[in-house]
């Protein structure tokens, strides 16, 4: 398994992987996207990837997203000049009291 590199950046962590050359920024809620889209606004190619979010273990309990995230990835390997915002929007209780 390749090996990441996690930053902590206040609000935001970034992670670094040689698994994928884009950068990808990890953040939860809403106050924690609005910041970090406030610092990113000058990126030209900036993704943002909304995504039930992990627990401790970093298991995502939507399991759609699940499915999706290596497809992602995948996809990352070949955009090296891209940022990803990936927004975790809650637990799963806290998603569908929204509805």
């Amino acid at each position: 398994m390749p090996s990441a590199i996690i930053y902590d950046i206040g609000f935001y962590s970034l992670v670094a992987s040689a698994e994928t050359m884009a950068k990808i920024i990890e953040v939860n809620g809403f106050d924690g996207f609005v910041k970090a889209v406030a610092d990113l606004e000058t990126v030209p190619d900036l993704f943002v990837l909304f995504s039930g979010s992990k627990n401790p273990a970093g298991v995502n309990w939507c399991s759609d997203c699940t499915r999706a995230e290596p497809v992602i990835k995948e996809f990352l390997k070949s955009c090296p000049d891209v940022v990803l915002l990936y927004v975790g929007v809650g637990d799963r209780d806290i998603t569908s009291s929204q509805a």
